[in-house]
């Protein structure tokens, strides 16, 4: 299994306490209880545990499908909710949101779901609602880092990928900078421990979507839709 390496820190500090907790629960378990049964039961939580903090941070590996111009999903998850909405920070327009759950079992690596050019990065601080039982409080509301790319999949259209903090979901990771460039289903951050990403394409595009709401998704790998 890969690691990101937006995970490091907290595979060494996490990862290695609950390692050492699961070893020491173990070895008192096997120690004072008279059957090696009783003993992996009591253990278990511990070991549930230590697997969830190693699974959060794996990198696997995705390829995007061939066409430059069919946008892949910058996270995994579910698709929770598509609506049509204004966007003012960066398109200045009415834009179709794609709204996308992110589980504690989800990997939460973003990726570019284009090609194009970062034209805007802007971070906001908020407030941790659940993304889960208040998506439209956490999607206005919440700490969130948006992204504006212009000229995506070079149709000179400009979309947005939003990055949005959850209700345990506290750090939000995006390494990239204003006038970078980046191609599709680049890794560029990470929203740690359950959270939103939200995906905006404006109403004057020609975006022909392609999922729906409930389709699981697998950042730059699902077709989110085609942008001509």
């Amino acid at each position: 299994m890969r690691f990101t390496k937006y995970g490091i820190r907290e595979l060494v500090v996490f990862g290695g306490g609950v390692g050492l907790l699961m070893v020491a629960v173990l070895v008192l378990s096997i120690t004072f209880l008279p059957r090696l049964e009783l003993a992996l039961l009591v253990a278990l939580p511990v070991i549930l545990l230590f697997a969830l903090v190693v699974s959060f941070f794996r990198d696997p590996q995705r390829t995007p499908p061939r066409g430059e111009h069919r946008l892949v999903a910058p996270a995994d998850g579910v698709v929770y909710d598509i609506a049509d909405v204004e966007e003012p920070e960066f398109l200045a327009e009415k834009a179709l949101r794609i709204g996308i759950f992110l589980s504690i079992f989800d990997c939460h690596i973003n990726r570019a779901p284009c090609s194009g050019r970062v034209e805007k990065i802007a971070y906001n601080k908020g407030r941790f609602y659940s993304a889960w039982t208040k998506p439209q409080q956490c999607s206005r509301e919440n700490e969130s880092n948006l992204i504006g790319i212009s000229d995506a999949a070079g149709t000179g259209t400009r979309i947005v990928v939003k990055q949005i903090a959850g209700q345990i979901a506290r750090r939000i990771v995006c390494d990239l900078k204003e006038n970078d460039t980046v191609e599709r289903g680049q890794q560029f951050g990470m929203i740690k421990f359950g959270s939103r990403t939200e995906l905006f394409v404006p109403k004057s595009a020609n975006f022909e979507i392609k999922v729906k709401l409930g389709a699981p998704l697998k950042a730059g790998k699902t077709v989110m839709g085609n942008l001509e």
